[in-house]
């Protein structure tokens, strides 16, 4: 276990292998609960409070970028939108 704590010995690494491959749905499914249960921890243990969580590997990789493209996707929809109202405008001259 040596190799996983951290030099302060405050900090640990904790390896989970999900059984799914990592970019299908159950896996990005199975990250989110995991990622529910940091939550529930650290509103639950006042010594889990103050400490930070972080989730990461291939999976969280995917799931993170879906996230933010999901938001982006909604602005640049507006942008174009927009653009194409001005470049019109200015095409028909009104």
């Amino acid at each position: 276990m040596k190799p996983f704590l951290g030099s302060d010995g405050k900090s640990a690494m904790v390896w989970a292998n999900l059984s799914n491959e990592p970019y299908t749905d159950q896996a990005i499914t199975t990250l989110t609960k995991i990622r529910q249960n940091i939550n529930s921890l650290q509103s639950n243990d006042k010594l889990l409070a103050g400490s930070t969580m972080l989730v990461g590997g291939e999976t969280a990789s995917v799931a993170d970028l879906a996230n933010s493209s999901a938001a982006d996707y909604f602005n640049m929809t507006a942008l174009v939108l927009v653009g194409v109202f001005v470049v019109l405008m200015i095409a028909l001259g009104n």
